[in-house]
């Protein structure tokens, strides 16, 4: 996509998604939008008394400015609503501190928005590069892509969702299915806040808000982070609904798009490693296809 249609893509998303100009902090259960559990949640919390529940994973690949999640050294995904612009910088930081290791890097004038089916409709998961690897001496990963058996072996499963400001929340992924948000459709994996429920989770579990969109949400595999999805939208309550909802581009179904539009002798790593019958279900992550057309806001 050329420059200049790039940046007349970005006014109108902002305009159709309510995106990018508001920053409300994650939610979480318990706590709201602001404070109170920081020294839990917030990775670059700064106190003594921080106790950040994530603190075992890496979360360097994850940069601001607006949201980048590498998946190579070179290559990052991002929400097309939300995705940084050319030339713009992108800041990482090697731990959960401010003061780990601090890197920039400038956002190359290339991009590409995925498709939900060859030749389909737009769908919101962007692919973008930095002009140039990020150095293997700046301790900076880039995350795997989880591909499983079958979509319904994510079900249930616990995520960490990164969002705004850098707070960590944590969920159970509840739904895989086709969506509709601001004239885009893709593939979706869905969250519920389940505040009349309980999940489990406690004051962890997480609600994703307006300048959250483009983050990333991971499954801890083999006890490291597995990228599965995207920030995309949210909503509030409907019937038949008790709690909120979440939804991310569900990254796995894209993983042959990505591979397909990286250059530079670059390309998604998965986890498990596929093997053969694992490259043949690749293609199995279109299956049952249930259509949802939802108020949703990002």
């Amino acid at each position: 996509m050329r420059a200049g249609m790039r940046r007349i893509f970005i006014v109108v998303a902002v305009v159709l998604c309510v995106c990018g100009s508001s920053f409300g902090a994650t939610y979480l259960q318990g706590v709201g939008g602001d404070h109170a559990r920081s020294f839990k949640h917030d990775r670059f919390y700064s106190g003594s008394d921080k106790d950040f529940h994530a603190e075992a994973y890496d979360f360097s690949g994850v940069g601001r400015g607006s949201w980048l999640t590498m998946i190579s050294p070179r290559y990052f995904v991002s929400a097309a609503h939300a995705a940084p612009s050319y030339g713009a910088t992108a800041t990482f930081y090697e731990g959960n501190t401010t003061s780990s290791g601090q890197h920039q890097y400038k956002v190359d004038n290339w991009g590409f928005q995925t498709r939900y089916e060859d030749g389909g409709s737009y769908s919101d998961l962007w692919l973008g590069r930095l002009t140039a690897d990020i150095p293997a001496e700046d301790n900076i990963t880039y995350y795997p892509v989880l591909v499983l058996g079958s979509e319904s072996d994510y079900i249930g499963r616990e995520i960490y969702a990164y969002g705004n400001p850098n707070r960590v929340g944590r969920n159970h992924l509840d739904w895989i299915y086709k969506s509709y948000c601001s004239g885009k459709e893709g593939r979706v994996m869905a969250f519920d806040f389940d505040e009349a429920e309980g999940s489990g989770m406690g004051e962890s579990e997480c609600y994703m808000m307006s300048g959250d969109s483009g983050g990333p949400s991971f499954i801890a595999w083999n006890g490291e982070l597995a990228l599965v999805g995207i920030h995309w939208w949210n909503y509030g309550s409907s019937p038949p609904y008790d709690g909120k909802r979440s939804g991310d581009s569900f990254v796995p179904y894209y993983v042959d798009q990505l591979n397909a539009n990286m250059e530079f002798g670059q390309s998604v790593t998965i986890v498990p490693e596929p093997t053969g019958v694992t490259l043949l279900v690749l293609g199995a992550l279109i299956t049952t296809v249930r259509r949802r057309r939802r108020r949703c806001k990002t």
